[in-house]
């Protein structure tokens, strides 16, 4: 990973309130909070990123040289290509901690719920 890319990751993460060795999520999960706070990327346009195929580095590579020649922001190059790809653009996205979340509590009903069932036979 780049140099650049790290120092943008750290500096999102601290802006975001998660320091330290223990991280709450995933890194994977962790990289899109920091580019998120880093580059002022809505709920929406993360969800959209992901669902294009992005990863957090490839954002914040992309950002170095877009800033330099004057393109788009990031958050228009990713609208533009989520809506070539499916015809529409998302408005309102669940916050990518709270989807996390929701992941974790879905999992843990489910072993719950399969926890207390006796195989028959």
């Amino acid at each position: 990973m780049d140099r650049y890319v790290v120092a943008r990751i750290t500096e999102g993460l601290r802006k975001a309130g998660i320091v330290g060795n223990r991280l709450p999520f995933s890194r994977r999960v962790c990289e899109w909070i920091a580019a998120r706070e880093v580059l002022g990327l809505s709920h929406a346009e993360v969800h959209m990123a992901r669902e294009v195929g992005f990863n957090p580095t490839s954002i914040l590579t992309y950002e170095k040289p877009r800033r330099k020649r004057g393109m788009p922001c990031v958050n228009r190059f990713v609208r533009s290509k989520f809506r070539t790809r499916y015809g529409f653009v998302l408005e309102d996205a669940l916050p990518i901690e709270e989807e996390r979340r929701g992941r974790i509590l879905q999992e843990s009903s489910w072993t719950d719920a399969t926890a207390g069932v006796e195989e028959g036979g």
